[in-house]
């Protein structure tokens, strides 16, 4: 499944808007390492302290709150997030890690 994506960036003194499709079905993908993994919804949602409910709403969605990500990726022992960057393609890394000073 893609996603259509639009970024707003500032070009000189006009707006600009960018679309762009992202391949990735990030619900399907924890779906599926939940279950190889041999977990159940209840289960990751009891390691995340997120309500069950939202768990399985995630699990149907193609984008997901970063912090939501972040306590998936910590309770699987799995990088989601590689999937994403994976796709920017930047040439150079950050020049700091963000939030360290």
């Amino acid at each position: 499944m893609s996603v259509a994506v639009g970024i707003m960036g500032i070009s000189g003194n006009a707006l600009q808007q960018t679309a762009y499709t992202m391949d990735i079905d990030i619900g399907r993908l924890i779906h599926e390492e939940l279950r190889a993994q041999g977990h159940s919804t209840k289960w990751l949602a009891e390691q995340c302290d997120i309500h069950q409910r939202k768990i399985q709403r995630i699990m149907k969605q193609v984008s997901i709150d970063t912090s939501d990500l972040y306590k998936i990726c910590t309770a699987l022992g799995v990088d989601f997030f590689y999937h994403f960057s994976h796709q920017l393609h930047f040439p150079v890394p950050p020049r700091k890690e963000i939030g360290k000073d």
